[in-house]
């Protein structure tokens, strides 16, 4: 069983369900995502939004509990890859953007299944240890917007449909991926790891914070705020 921030706590699992466990990491957002799922399906039916739209709320949502909840890497894959569905396969106002946007989502959501699937085929030697640490760095950057690599997430934002991004980007997918680094990486370049991702949050944090203030698209100054709040 996993353990929860170096802690005594372990993952419950269910003996019906051993690919599925719960712990305190993943209780609050949970609620606080299912809370979002629902003011979305509201604002959806005030606003009279298509009903795949509320077909995507629910695929993002539910990829996003299972992430949480995943006992196994390959579940934890496979939720990434099913909340990021409806925006691989959305519409968009701008034709030429969708294509590196969509790109950038699934090279992160490869590089989360590669990372899963990596330990399971290759032997425990170092420069696998290490192609681990590029796979786990480039998955949190990609998935979360870190600086240089925020701009699928910006574009997202302002050509993709406004409710499904904001859903989407508050599963917080990426910080649930470094709360379990100790396993999925090795223990000797986890700390070294954690430590690149730090400098780079706190880098994307400044730049995404002072690009606001000299943004002015709406959409897009949502994102850079969000971005440097995260």
């Amino acid at each position: 069983a996993w353990t929860v921030m170096g802690s005594t706590d372990v993952l419950v699992r269910d003996p019906w369900f051993p690919w599925f466990a719960g712990d305190p990491i993943a209780a609050a957002p949970m609620a606080l995502l299912g809370a979002l799922m629902l003011v979305n399906v509201w604002i959806s039916s005030r606003v009279r939004t298509r009903p795949e739209a509320l077909g995507a709320f629910l695929l993002i949502g539910s990829g996003t509990m299972m992430a949480y909840v995943a006992a196994h890497p390959l579940v934890l894959a496979a939720g990434w890859w099913i909340c990021c569905a409806p925006l691989l396969v959305g519409t968009w106002d701008e034709v030429g953007a969708h294509r590196s946007i969509k790109g950038q989502v699934i090279v992160a959501c490869t590089a989360m299944t590669l990372l899963a699937l990596l330990p399971m085929i290759a032997p425990a030697t170092e420069a696998v240890h290490w192609a681990l640490a590029a796979l786990f760095v480039l998955a949190v950057a990609l998935r979360h917007g870190l600086f240089p690599l925020h701009g699928w997430l910006i574009g997202a934002f302002e050509h993709g449909p406004l409710l499904r991004i904001t859903l989407l980007f508050n599963g917080q997918l990426a910080l649930l991926l470094v709360a379990r680094s100790k396993t999925l990486l090795p223990l000797a370049i986890a700390t070294p790891v954690l430590e690149v991702i730090c400098v780079l949050a706190c880098l994307a944090s400044l730049i995404a914070g002072v690009r606001a203030f000299a943004e002015r698209k709406p959409r897009r100054v949502i994102a850079y705020v969000l971005v440097s709040v995260s």
